[in-house]
Order: structure tokens, then sequence, then C-alpha cells
């Protein structure tokens, strides 16, 4: 009879977790696709499967909600390139190039995430924007440090680095619009083609001329420092 009792609170418990899981997956498809203020509680019940009522076993509210996919979007993008800039080593040019594959290799894989992301912010209330915000600081500064660090290298062009690394960002986060998972790039070769793109407008003509017409690679510019 205890194994029986097992049984099921171990099952009871595992069918709350796909419950609360589906609903996050249902809620961040809505978001995206038909924004956070048209998307009602009863719209992510009925893709999920369960009544309205249910929804508060699992969740707070829809503003937690939005707030909970933000928040786990964004630190998880944050260790994601920081563990970038560890793995490439100190060269700014391999950092930056780093940044941008794996930055828009998420936008391509997370699609939903992204837009979210970036269009929903101001349905966050005051605390909530701020504990967002000052993730996506973290994120900019290592943009900004890679920048920095290279053209006080002399390997890139002086730039407002803010305007720069603001419009780096942008570029990147666009293909959450247009990227086909079906399509025949995977998110890593869209990540290399913008990479490729953002090294050679930055760097210097002298820098460039290392690498000649072919598409740079990150394994190239963690050769040219050795």
């Amino acid at each position: 009879m205890d194994d029986e009792l097992a049984s099921k609170i171990v099952a009871a418990k595992s069918t709350k977790r796909a419950t609360k899981q589906m609903i996050y997956e249902h809620a961040l498809r809505l978001f995206a696709t038909q924004s956070y203020a048209r998307t009602g509680l009863r719209d992510i019940a009925q893709a999920v499967g369960v009544e309205v009522a249910s929804l508060y076993t699992h969740i707070d509210g829809k503003n937690t909600l939005l707030f909970d996919l933000m928040d786990y979007g964004t630190r998880d993008l944050l260790q994601r390139l920081t563990s970038v800039t560890e793995d490439v080593g100190p060269d700014p040019l391999a950092r930056l190039y780093g940044l941008v594959r794996e930055h828009v290799a998420v936008n391509c894989r997370r699609q939903n995430q992204t837009l979210v992301a970036f269009n929903e912010i101001r349905e966050l209330n005051e605390e909530q924007r701020g504990k967002i915000i000052p993730l996506r600081e973290q994120i900019e500064n290592l943009y900004i440090s890679a920048v920095d660090d290279a053209i006080a290298a002399g390997r890139m062009r002086h730039v407002n680095v803010r305007i720069t690394v603001y419009g780096i960002v942008s570029m990147g986060r666009g293909v959450a619009t247009w990227y086909r998972p079906d399509g025949p790039l995977a998110p890593e070769d869209v990540g290399s083609e913008y990479a490729d793109q953002v090294l050679r407008g930055l760097m210097t003509t002298e820098s460039l001329a290392a690498f000649g017409d072919e598409p740079i690679k990150l394994s190239d510019l963690i050769d040219a420092r050795s």
C-alpha cells in the first residue's frame, strides 16, 4: 500500500511539473505571436487544455508568468555569453566574434523568447524591470569590453562604442523575425555570418589584411594571436 501511495505521489508531482512546463511553453508562444496584452489566461488555459482556475495551481498570474520567462531567458543568455568570453580567451576580436556568433545563434534557436524579451518589457512593473535591465546591461558590457579592448589594441577603428554595441545587438535580434528552422542554414551558420560582417565593418584595414576575402572564423582569430 505504501509503495502504491508513493507511486501515485510521484506521478502526481510529475504531472504537475509537466503541466507547468506546458503553461510556460504555450504562454511564451502566445505572447510572441499575439502579444502579451492580447493574450488572456483563458487563451493559455485553452492551449494547455486545463481550466483557467487550475492555472493558479502552477502560477501566480499572467504578469508573473511574463517576468519568469524574461528572467530565465536573460539569465541564461548572460551565462552563455559569459562562458563564450571565458572560452575564447583574452583576444578582443575573438571575444567579439564569439559573442556575436553565440548571441545570434541563440536568437535563431529561441525566436519566441527573443521577441517577447524585446517587445514586452514595457509590460513589466517597475520592480520587475529593475531586475531585468541590470542583466541586460551586463550583456552589453561584455560587448563594450571587447570593442573597447580591440580599439585600444589598434585592431579596430575608433567608433562610438555604446552606439556600436547597440547596433550589433539590435541587428542580431532581428534574426528572430525571419529565421526558419527548416531553412538551409543552422543557427551557428547564421551566427558566424553575422560575426564575420560585424568584424569586417569594424576592424582596421591593417587587421583585415591578414584574413583576405575569405570569411573570418573564430579559429583564425585564435590562431592569429598565438
